[in-house]
């Protein structure tokens, strides 16, 4: 039996992506389907792969999302409120203006892909390694970047404020200091940092970010001597 979920616009309804595969959990999305009297639109896509899809303006609102494949898809303008993306590969994914707030994006791998003016707003990141990625201008507070690996991302605009980064890593991040409201966010595990990083942001990141990344009052006293002006 072949099932398949449709993938709608958020506004007009039109039916953008027909996805059938069968990796789904087939029982969890006849659940799905009797709950909701029989019609879905964002029922469980678990291991869904999509390969170059248009999915731009897409109602994709509490989809099931778990350990799928996108690549090089475009979720411009899309509906990603609560979403479950656990353990995905995302790469190459296009998304600006795109609603995301909680979205569940943890435990991925997300390279190349050029996020712009997203509402991330409480998004769960943590444990997630993100390679060669814009995040630009985008609302990630209070959201959660535990233990995640940020290699050559850049944030610039994107706001921070109250962000747990308690055990991340920021890898090759030339334009860090480029975020807003790094001086309050949370975290309770120290964070790394390689050498590229603190050359091209320490002279201008927030003490109150550095103390709450895990350096003490004398570590930030040197790192002003060793890679820019003295606090």
């Amino acid at each position: 039996m072949q099932m398949g979920v449709a993938i709608r616009h958020r506004t007009s309804g039109r039916v953008l992506v027909e996805v059938r595969e069968p990796l789904y959990e087939q029982i969890e999305y006849l659940e799905r389907v009797c709950s909701m009297g029989g019609g879905v639109d964002y029922g469980c896509m678990k291991y869904a792969r999509f390969h170059g899809a248009d999915l731009r303006g897409a109602n994709l609102c509490k989809a099931d999302l778990r350990q799928a494949m996108l690549l090089n898809v475009d979720l411009s303008d899309a509906d990603l409120r609560d979403a479950d993306m656990w353990s995905s590969e995302l790469n190459g994914v296009k998304m600006s203006d795109a609603v995301a707030t909680g979205v569940n994006i943890a435990g991925c791998r997300v390279e190349k892909c050029h996020w712009t003016r997203c509402d991330l707003t409480g998004a769960s990141l943590g444990e997630t390694r993100f390679s060669l990625c814009e995040i630009h201008d985008c609302d990630i507070r209070h959201g959660e970047l535990r233990h995640a690996v940020l290699d050559r991302v850049s944030l610039k605009g994107s706001r921070m404020d109250g962000v747990d980064v308690s055990g991340a890593a920021f890898l090759g991040c030339r334009d860090l200091h480029e975020a807003v409201g790094l001086e309050s966010v949370r975290g309770e595990d120290s964070c790394a940092f390689d050498t590229i990083t603190l050359q091209c942001c320490v002279p201008r990141l927030p003490d109150a970010f550095l103390r709450t990344a895990g350096f003490s009052d004398r570590d930030l006293h040197a790192l002003r001597g060793l890679f820019g002006h003295d606090a």
